[in-house]
């Protein structure tokens, strides 16, 4: 039996490059995604 290996979205979010300046962080991009994914729904 080949076991996959799972991966949950706000996982795979966290792989993505954040494109903002230091100065203008104040939540995590991940967390950012995350809630405009659950918006969407």
């Amino acid at each position: 039996m080949v076991r996959k290996s799972s991966y949950h979205l706000i996982d795979m979010f966290t792989e993505v490059p954040d494109p903002r300046k230091n100065k203008g962080k104040r939540h995590p991009l991940e967390s950012i995604l995350a809630l405009i994914v659950i918006g969407l729904m």
